[in-house]
């Protein structure tokens, strides 16, 4: 992949955790685009960017992240896109829910560190296992 191809786009309103994330994804060779909530997400992705992979929390103000996940499907925005939650919010609804609306992956930001969220968006990346 060409770093072009490697643009992920991660998506959280906890700033701390999200330069966190930031840092870990460059640290592998990735393109990070961030923004700090869904409407910031949705503006950023209506204004051409196309990611190989958009990670989003649950819970966030104005439009959680099912409700960015259906407008991002419905719009048809970001096709190729990979669309993994990243939430501590871990229920067996939250997670069929997450699947109904097309999320490729699930992970509870709890029970993984930073450099296991990337190695897990690598892997769904090459084509390895969904968890």
């Amino acid at each position: 992949m060409n770093s072009e191809e490697k643009t992920v786009l991660i998506i959280d309103d906890d700033k701390f955790l999200l330069d966190m994330y930031i840092v870990k994804f460059k640290e592998k060779g990735f393109n990070v685009q961030a923004a700090l909530g869904s409407i910031e997400a949705l503006e950023i992705i209506q204004n051409g960017l196309n990611p190989v992979a958009i990670l989003f929390d649950l819970v966030m103000p104005a439009m959680d992240g099912f409700e960015l996940l259906q407008k991002i499907k419905a719009d048809k925005l970001a096709p190729d896109a990979k669309y993994i939650i990243l939430s501590n919010l871990g229920q067996d609804a939250d997670r069929e829910k997450g699947k109904e609306l097309g999320a490729d992956g699930y992970i509870v930001k709890a029970s993984v560190t930073p450099s296991e969220v990337v190695e897990y968006v690598t892997n769904l990346l090459d084509g390895g296992e969904k968890k």
